[in-house]
C-alpha cells in the first residue's frame, strides 16, 4: 500500500507554476492505496524494495501509468509503501 497524496504550495519548474502531489506518510492506513498483491510478505517486500529505487522493476511497474504527474507521484510514494495484510484491522478493502 501506498499513502495517498496531497497538493504542496505551487513548484517553479521551466519557468512555470504547477502544484506538486507530495504522499501524505501520516494518514491513517485506511486511506492508503493498494497497489498489488502478494502470496507471502517476502514477495512485498521484495517487490517494494525494487519498486523503490530505479531498476527495471520500477520500470516495468510504471509502464502502466501514463500520466507524468502520476508517475513522479508513484517515484515520491513508493519508497514510504507499506506491506499490509488484507485482513489488517486499520484498513479495509472494498
Amino acid at each position: 500500500m501506498i499513502p495517498p497524496g496531497h497538493l504542496a504550495s505551487a513548484r517553479v519548474r521551466h519557468g512555470r507554476k504547477y502544484p506538486a502531489m507530495v504522499p501524505d506518510k501520516s494518514a491513517p492506513l485506511s486511506g492508503w492505496y493498494p497497489i498489488n498483491s502478494f502470496p507471502t510478505q517476502m514477495q512485498c517486500s521484495s517487490a517494494l524494495h525494487a519498486w523503490s529505487m530505479p531498476s527495471h522493476a520500477r520500470e516495468q511497474f510504471m509502464i502502466a501509468h501514463k500520466d507524468l504527474k502520476e508517475k513522479e507521484f508513484l517515484t515520491k510514494a513508493l519508497p514510504l509503501g507499506q506491506c499490509i495484510q488484507s485482513n489488517d484491522p486499520r484498513i479495509s478493502i472494498k
